[in-house]
């Protein structure tokens, strides 16, 4: 999935809703309240509304008809910047909220299968591995560095191994590739 569509609907606490547009018209207008259809008054939050236009235009969307269609690689900054929001209601299915709990790094990252190198890695250099796994599967680039340039190079040709695109290795001349 290189994408995914978001909906945006205001709510009053009576459950009458408005669509982005109709709040972006009132706040164009100068209004930060409209009169709701049981006749009492909704204020409008212009600060949040604000706030969550800022996080769209950090994503980049593309708008439609239906909200915004947005690149799945902003799934784990839109997810982290929603929770933050205890008070906005979010519904998405579960395979996006794992996503994007894996890109805000709330979600435990799983390394592949190692092979012969198993029981020689310790577990942080399995953390590795998995991490540059995890940029790999979600279109991200990424470079794992230390200070040890042989643990560096033998996690770099374990992620190799998992790549189905030709990938070419940079090494010094020093090194012994086997």
């Amino acid at each position: 999935m290189q994408w995914f569509d978001l909906g945006v609907v205001f709510a009053a606490s009576d459950g009458e809703t408005f669509s982005a547009a109709d709040i972006q018209r009132l706040i164009l207008s100068g209004q930060n309240h409209t009169r709701l259809k049981n006749g009492k008054m909704a204020v409008i939050n212009t600060g949040a509304v604000e706030e969550l236009q800022e996080v769209l235009l950090d994503c980049a969307p593309q708008q439609n008809t239906a909200g915004y269609r947005i690149n799945s690689q902003q799934a784990g900054f839109l997810e982290a910047t929603l929770r933050q929001h205890a008070d906005w209601k979010v519904q998405a299915p579960a395979a996006w909220r794992e996503r994007a709990a894996k890109q805000s790094g709330e979600a435990k990252l799983e390394c592949p299968p190692l092979g012969n190198l198993e029981p020689v890695l310790r577990p942080y250099q399995k953390q590795g591995v998995a991490w540059l796994h995890f940029l790999r599967a979600n279109g991200f680039g990424g470079i794992l560095a230390d200070e040890m340039g042989l643990e560096r190079r033998c996690k770099h040709w374990r992620f190799l191994g998992h790549c189905e695109l030709p990938t070419p290795i940079l090494n010094p001349p020093s090194s012994i590739l086997i």
